[in-house]
């Protein structure tokens, strides 16, 4: 009985950095695909207002989103925030500020 318990607390202190590892690779996929929903958004925001630059876009007005489309396992839409964009003649979105 000893030796199963001891079998199995090995496998959990091995196992568990590895499930660590891939909780925050899915956090970090989460995170990019939002960034990039939302790099989208911006743009066809730019190109039919034909603004070069806007400070504090409105998910919802501004960008378009409806109020939960952001939510993710790991992030809630209210976890993002975009500041002080500007977008170049080739499309290529800068942000400043971010968190």
């Amino acid at each position: 009985m000893m030796m199963v318990i001891l079998i199995v607390a090995i496998l959990g202190v091995v196992a568990l950095p590895v499930y660590r590892g891939k909780v925050d690779n899915a956090k970090w996929s989460e995170g990019r695909a939002a960034a990039g929903t939302i790099a989208t958004a911006i743009r066809a925001y730019i190109s039919e207002k034909g603004s070069a630059a806007i400070e504090t876009p409105d998910f919802q007005t501004d960008l378009g989103f409806g109020a939960d489309e952001l939510n993710g396992t790991y992030f809630l839409q209210a976890c993002y925030e975009v500041s002080n964009v500007t977008c170049s003649t080739d499309g290529k979105i800068g942000f400043k500020n971010y968190s």
